[in-house]
């Protein structure tokens, strides 16, 4: 069985907590990493583990698919938000890591869900959330 919060208040914390983590996380590192002409290929790779657990964490502690969903959107809106800081020539840097953040977390919600219509007992996703 399933433990699910039933303290709205305590799963809006958590969902801002993980989605403002990651999102600070994909604006201020994914930026100088996609600005830095070694380890702009390898952006992805760095920052996913990074977002991935921020899901994982935050599906353990809701078991909300929903949480998680609104979770990358708050990482993404974050990502966006740096459009702000920089210039128009600097717009790839910021829209496509921000799609690849809605891809990922649509990704990750869909593995979630199917793990959730098979009564999977999350063993595997707890002990990488405890990482």
């Amino acid at each position: 069985m399933l433990k699910t919060s039933r303290n709205f208040s305590a799963q809006v914390r958590n969902v801002l907590f993980f989605g403002i983590i990651w999102g600070l996380f994909e604006a201020v590192f994914g930026t100088v990493l996609h600005l830095s002409p070694s380890a702009g290929n390898i952006a992805f790779w760095i920052l996913y583990p990074i977002g991935f657990y921020c899901m994982m964490r935050l599906f353990s502690r809701t078991y909300s698919i929903a949480a998680v969903t609104c979770c990358g959107m708050i990482a993404c809106a974050l990502k966006l938000s740096s459009l702000f800081f920089y210039t128009p020539l600097l717009l790839v840097y910021t829209l496509k890591p921000a799609i690849s953040i809605l891809l990922e977390t649509g990704i990750t919600a869909l593995v979630l869900g199917a793990c959730l219509i098979r009564n999977d007992n999350f063993t595997y996703c707890d002990s990488l959330a405890k990482f």
